[in-house]
């Protein structure tokens, strides 16, 4: 039987961190998140393998430890010479602790550090609107990773939404804030809508199997009302959906496919990419 909403929860306030409070906001705001990505994770079997991207700060990573049988890997980027990143999470209460280790790579610029068709399953949450360059870069060493049929889980904000809509209506930015202390890497630098999302899987050779578009909130938690009948009203009209949140399950296709629309690159950088010259399908 699926986690509820509430064993998630419990569980992850379990996490021992230096400051708690800080930790307990940022499970309450992604928990919802955590928990219909964890639903899309196909339950697996114990010999299986899944590859994490983005891993850290290793909250799903715990979830998926508990609630899937997988052997992971793991695999970040930030500047560093260390090559790996290694971080231990206690959960005294529960007599638990997990000495975790993550691969630096920088998924746009170098291959993954892993043979090809060696995961069932990659996920890839949180990452694809962080991207600086060449998103196409990163889905094209995914399908090399991934065994023939194996499965990508991925989430993204859904610039579309409403709230985004309002603000610019009102006249406000919907772009992030500059990173200057960490880099341009931990800002939001392009976000995508479910159409985008969609076309860009396919495109380059995946198996779209489920997309949702859901705004990610508590159980009981609802938006104001004004908010609510704009959301139904557009999606009525337009018949498009205006939630903050992407998910996607999709398969490895047979084939990987060099695909870079026109709306996602420029005609110069079309036939180019940052993992070795110019790109053509293998």
């Amino acid at each position: 039987m699926a986690p509820s909403y509430e064993d998630l929860r419990r569980y992850l306030l379990a996490v021992q961190q230096p400051r708690p409070e800080d930790h307990r906001v940022w499970v309450e705001v992604n928990l919802p998140r955590f928990q219909r990505t964890l639903d899309l994770v196909p339950a697996g079997a114990p010999g299986q393998r899944c590859l994490e991207l983005g891993a850290r700060p290793f909250t799903f990573t715990l979830l998926m430890e508990r609630y899937r049988p997988y052997d992971l890997s793991l695999i970040d980027y930030f500047p560093s010479d260390a090559g790996e990143y290694r971080e231990t999470l206690e959960l005294p209460a529960l007599g638990e602790s997990h000495a975790l280790t993550s691969l630096l790579c920088d998924v746009e610029r170098a291959p993954l550090p892993h043979p090809g068709e060696s995961f069932d399953g990659v996920l890839c949450c949180e990452l694809l609107e962080h991207l600086t360059a060449d998103p196409v870069a990163m889905l094209r060493e995914i399908h090399r990773v991934l065994k023939p049929g194996g499965w990508l889980v991925l989430t993204t904000p859904n610039v579309a939404n409403v709230v985004n809509l309002l603000h610019l209506v009102h006249g406000r930015n919907v772009y992030h804030a500059y990173e200057a202390d960490f880099g341009p890497t931990w800002r939001h630098n392009r976000e995508y809508t479910s159409a985008e999302v969609a076309d860009l899987l396919r495109g380059c050779g995946f198996i779209v199997e489920r997309l949702l578009v859901e705004n990610a909130a508590p159980p009981g938690a609802t938006a104001p009302m004004f908010q609510r009948v704009l959301e139904k009203l557009l999606g009525w009209w337009y018949g498009l959906d205006y939630g903050h949140q992407l998910y996607v399950l999709a398969r490895r296709g047979a084939e990987f496919r060099a695909y870079k629309p026109a709306w996602l690159y420029t005609a110069a950088d079309r036939n180019v990419g940052l993992l070795g010259g110019r790109l053509s399908p293998r």
